[in-house]
């Protein structure tokens, strides 16, 4: 936090979490390129491996990634206030969205015009998705043994498809194994 928390104030930080929320339709992991853009690299509020942890850390505690990341970068910058903010600001949009969807639905009975939206937004997601994996894999693979880590989980994805869960469990265990290891090596 040291210093960061005073480049932005309160008001406009709690707008920019609004921002996100309001493009986050795809669900919260297309939040992660856009706070990545943000405070990253547009703000420099934080490094990318600062965020590649917050990213991990979200998707590991219960709830949605959204919330999560939110909450933890919001906490990062600002402290208890951020987190508070950024949690409300993302929240904001859908509950907005949701309560209007609903008058719309009881008005007109039909969701014609919701679902040719959805259609037409549903490529920007994936485009979204796989630019911020590209981004943050550039970072986050920086040697063999994550290279490894991250075929081996790209494989049993694809052809076991196990949950989420599963995959940040035997990620988490295989980079203890490696620390451990090199652990070992130093002290012969």
């Amino acid at each position: 936090m040291g210093g960061d928390e005073k480049r932005i104030s309160s008001w406009e930080f709690f707008l920019l979490f609004v921002k996100i929320g309001i493009f986050t339709i795809g669900g919260g992991y297309v939040m992660i390129p856009l706070m990545q853009k943000e405070f990253v690299e547009k703000r420099k509020l934080m490094s990318v491996e600062e965020f590649l942890n917050i990213i991990a850390l979200a998707q590991c505690g219960p709830g949605g990634v959204a919330i999560n990341a939110s909450t933890v970068v919001g906490y990062r910058i600002k402290g208890y206030w951020g987190a508070l903010l950024a949690t409300a600001g993302t929240v904001f949009p859908s509950f907005l969205a949701i309560l209007l969807l609903a008058f719309y639905l009881l008005k007109h009975g039909n969701a014609e015009g919701i679902e040719k939206f959805l259609l037409g937004a549903r490529p920007a997601v994936v485009g979204l998705l796989l630019a911020s994996s590209y981004s943050l894999g550039k970072e986050a693979v920086k040697d063999k043994k994550a290279f490894s880590l991250l075929w081996q989980a790209f494989w049993f994805w694809f052809y076991l498809m196990p949950t989420q869960s599963w995959l940040l469990q035997q990620g988490g265990f295989w980079a203890c194994f490696f620390i451990f290891q090199g652990i070992q090596k130093r002290k012969k």
